[in-house]
């Protein structure tokens, strides 16, 4: 998802804000969503497969059509940026949200 200084327009500094957003992401963030099921038998992981992706798509598509999605995903980046722990989280070799 592009970061658009429109999704900015409500900050007090929305220059100084998107230049925060770039140096930290680049020009795109990335909505990610994940799903973990432990244990799952080579007979069964095309089954689960289907049913998580299925799941997912049910749940996600009227949140991810919603005209502000892009804005309020830009504003959670900020929002992760800012927060003390992120640069913690995003060190972290055991956090699936941060890891490439």
């Amino acid at each position: 998802m592009d970061i658009l200084k429109e999704h900015l327009i409500n900050e007090s500094e929305p220059e100084a804000v998107y230049e925060e957003l770039l140096k930290e992401y680049g020009t795109k963030v990335r909505y990610e969503a994940h799903e973990e099921r432990n244990f799952i038998g080579e007979n069964d992981l095309d089954t689960i497969q289907k049913t998580l992706i299925d799941a997912y798509l049910k749940s996600a598509l009227p949140y991810l059509s919603k005209p502000d999605f892009a804005r309020r995903l830009v504003l959670k980046k900020l929002h992760e940026v800012r927060d003390p722990m992120h640069k913690f989280r995003k060190e972290s070799t055991h956090n699936p949200l941060y890891s490439t």
